[in-house]
């Protein structure tokens, strides 16, 4: 049996940065996906309606660059709070057991 007392702060927020990368850019193509299905349907009766503009109805395609460069960012620093405090929690309850096989 072994124990987890602690687990590395810097190593754990690249992890979820680069997590944090990758969900952005599934979430990104979905969308992308989403509004070519969604608008390509509907797209002249809600101009005519004149409820939204075309800039509205467009994807932007920059967001592909952009959502996965902002929940990177936000998971890294989310890596980089909540790891010591699970790293204090750990000292307090003494770790966790793992059984781990060779």
């Amino acid at each position: 049996m072994a124990k987890l007392k602690r687990i590395g702060v810097l190593k754990t927020a690249y992890f979820m940065g680069l997590s944090g990368i990758i969900i952005g850019f599934i979430f990104a193509l979905l969308l992308g996906i989403f509004y070519s299905i969604i608008f390509s349907y509907s797209y002249t009766e809600v101009l005519e309606s004149g409820l939204l503009s075309e800039e509205d109805l467009t994807f932007n395609w920059l967001n592909l660059l952009w959502y996965p460069l902002i929940y990177g960012i936000m998971m890294f620093l989310s890596g980089l709070i909540f790891t010591p405090i699970t790293n204090l929690i750990l000292k307090i309850i003494g770790g966790i057991d793992l059984d781990l096989e060779k």
